[in-house]
Parts: structure tokens; C-alpha cells; sequence
């Protein structure tokens, strides 16, 4: 049962964020998860801390469901990990649309994932998702738009319209595309992915970024980072602190 309940809140951890900002890497979703940490209530950090294993923390399981993905495919003994394997793997039919960066191999998801959120990090000079988070949650004002209204249940709908608009308003609203592609989908060690005894393919955008679209948006993912972890602490105390 307990395993159970740790996988659960790990995907809670994982995804509740993604509601509330941008898909992140390991660094984005550790930092969200410190903040969180920082910002439960009391009552709620002694629930989670009965539930994790000895050394868990928040931002440090943060990234299970992104490492279990990578054994999609796999069984695993345990009856929840093997839910969320089959989710992904009925996800993963459905893929976004990819951008490709003035046409080589990162595409725009992998550039917020991890060049925006390294680029915040060398700005501000705080090199670990842990000296980050902490920075973030003193120095990063709540607003009041980033409070949830309504029942627990509606939550997650708001912070994924939240979330479509900020994309419209910032990641792609001064990017042009300008080509498309169909491509061959590889596996990590380069080989091609097959499906029914044919190569998976994808279509691709080549796009390409304004010229200070950094700058602008390193500071989108200071607010989307700080956001996320406020909004997961708001999700936490709403199921642990009674």
C-alpha cells in the first residue's frame, strides 16, 4: 500500500506541475518540487514524510514517472507503475506536433526543458535545482491569478488553460515556421523505431526563434517555475492537511 501511495504522489508531483508551467527537465522539475517543499504546510509535510522512503524528498522523486517511461514497453511488479506505463505508452501514439530550431535537432519542447531553464540558472547564479528553488520561492512574489478556484477537481482544467495561454502568449508568439519535414523516428541509440514492421514517421517544423527570445522568455520560466511549485504546495495541503 505504501508503494502504491508513493507512486501516486510521485505522477502527482510530476504532473501537477505540467498544469501550472511548461513541461520541464530533471532541473525544471526539482526545483519546482523544492519550492513546494518550502511552501507546505506543516501538518502536510509530516503526511508526505510517512509516505516516502528514507531520503525522499519532494524534488528528488519528482522525476520518477519521467525515469519509469523509459521502460515502457517493460513489466514491473507493481500494479500502479504498470497503469502509468500503459498510459504513457497510449500517450506516446499521440505525440505533439515537433519544432525544429533553424533546422538541426533540438526542437523548441527540449529548448524550454533545458537551455531557457539553464540559461535562468547561469543569470542568476544558482547552479543546483535546490539553490533555485530556494531562490525562486523568496524572490518571486505569488499573484493572486495563481490561486485555484473551486472544487480540488477543477483545478488541474484551469492550470492547463493557464498553461495553453502562456504558450500562446510567449513560447510561440514570436516564432515563424518556416519549412516542414516528414522524418524517420529513432530510438536514443539512433535506430529507427518500427511499429507493425515499418519505420515510425514524424512530421516536423522547422522553425525559427526572434532574436531576443532568451531574454524575454528566461523570465517567463522564473514566474512558471515559481507558479508550479506554489500551485503544487496548494494541490498537496488540499489532499494531506486535513
Amino acid at each position: 500500500m505504501k508503494r502504491s501511495i508513493s507512486v501516486l504522489l510521485s505522477a502527482v508531483i510530476f504532473l501537477g506541475p505540467i498544469a501550472s508551467a511548461f513541461a520541464w527537465g530533471d532541473d525544471g522539475h526539482q526545483t519546482v518540487g523544492k519550492i513546494a517543499s518550502l511552501r507546505i504546510k506543516q501538518r502536510t509535510a509530516q503526511k508526505i514524510a510517512q509516505i516516502l522512503k528514507p531520503g525522499e524528498t519532494l524534488a528528488n522523486i519528482s522525476t520518477w514517472a519521467d525515469t519509469v517511461k523509459d521502460r515502457v514497453g517493460k513489466t514491473d511488479p507493481d500494479d500502479d507503475t504498470n497503469a502509468f506505463l500503459q498510459d504513457i505508452a497510449h500517450n506516446e501514439k499521440n505525440r505533439e506536433w515537433q519544432l525544429i530550431i533553424n533546422n538541426d535537432r533540438r526542437n523548441l519542447h527540449s529548448f524550454w526543458d533545458f537551455d531557457l531553464l539553464t540559461s535562468l540558472m547561469l543569470q542568476t547564479d544558482k547552479r543546483t535545482s535546490d539553490t533555485l528553488g530556494s531562490f525562486l520561492k523568496e524572490t518571486v512574489r505569488p499573484q493572486s491569478n495563481w490561486n485555484p478556484r473551486g472544487p480540488v477537481s477543477t483545478w488541474a482544467a484551469q492550470w492547463a488553460t493557464d498553461t495553453l495561454q502562456q504558450s500562446r502568449d510567449h513560447a510561440y508568439k514570436s516564432v515563424d515556421i518556416t519549412g516542414q519535414r516528414t522524418i524517420t523516428v529513432t530510438t536514443r541509440a539512433g535506430q529507427p523505431v518500427m511499429r507493425e514492421g515499418r519505420p515510425v514517421t514524424d512530421i516536423v517544423y522547422d522553425v525559427k526563434r526572434s532574436s531576443n527570445y532568451e531574454t524575454l522568455n528566461r523570465e517567463v520560466v522564473r514566474q512558471q517555475l515559481a507558479k508550479g511549485g506554489y500551485r503544487l504546495a496548494r494541490l498537496l495541503d488540499a489532499i494531506y492537511s486535513k
